[in-house]
């Protein structure tokens, strides 16, 4: 990315319980001069909403992709559909196959050309020159659709193991401009089973701590042997 993108996140059923982190990103990156708009998949559900001070804030400035009523449906598809037919039909073309795990691959696949559709518009409303998946699922097909729509390229962060995502891990890889991954051994998982993945287009880019806020008071710093000793709680899943 150059200086003065503006940047679009996709981001899953937003804001869930778990993604504090991702707003914390998204604040820093803000901090540093790079303007980002929100967007999202879908509202998290009412049993997995985020409770967390920063939720309301983020859901107020979020565009949500689905639901839509019929009318923005027909709206959404046709524009496109004028538009851009070309990179329509080349949506429409991933839709029928593209490899993911779910068969047949085109009932899944096919209704995101719809929200496609409506991130694209937004995009070229709003002028955004870069596209950011925040997990390498449906928000990273949306941005493959995109692409062909717009030509705006995508990035994309990998923050579990490789089977988590629903397939189609190598097009993935191959079509983002960029690729982050959370730890070094996702990333060893991948030059284990994607070896044709170029080097250059991926790397670590570890969750980070803001130091400003915590800092360890001074009874509780390293001990006189150097260690700090750490707590931390995660659900009981492997990629924890």
């Amino acid at each position: 990315m150059k200086a003065g993108d503006r940047i679009g996140y996709v981001i899953p059923e937003w804001p869930g319980q778990t993604h504090l982190w991702i707003w914390r990103e998204i604040c820093h990156m803000r901090e540093m001069g790079a303007p980002v708009r929100l967007f999202a998949t879908r509202r998290a559900s009412e049993r997995d909403k985020a409770r967390h001070a920063f939720a309301s804030e983020a859901a107020g400035e979020t565009t949500y992709l689905w639901p839509m009523n019929i009318l923005r449906v027909i709206w959404v598809v046709l524009s496109n559909m004028v538009r851009s037919p070309m990179g329509f039909a080349r949506c429409v073309y991933l839709a029928f196959t593209l490899p993911i795990d779910a068969k047949p691959a085109f009932v899944t696949l096919l209704p995101l050309v719809v929200p496609a559709c409506f991130l694209a518009n937004e995009v070229r409303r709003s002028r955004i020159s870069h596209l950011h998946s925040h997990v390498p699922a449906s928000s990273t097909i949306l941005c493959m659709m995109v692409k062909r729509l717009t030509g705006v390229p995508f990035s994309q962060m990998v923050n579990a193991n490789l089977e988590w995502w629903g397939g189609a891990m190598r097009e993935k890889f191959r079509e983002a401009r960029f690729t982050t991954f959370c730890t070094e051994w996702m990333i060893d998982q991948m030059e284990r089973e994607y070896r044709d993945i170029e080097r250059s287009t991926y790397g670590l880019c570890r969750v980070a701590v803001d130091v400003r806020k915590w800092t360890p008071p001074p009874h509780r710093m390293p001990s006189a042997d150097g260690t700090l000793r750490l707590l931390t709680v995660s659900r009981l899943v492997p990629s924890k």
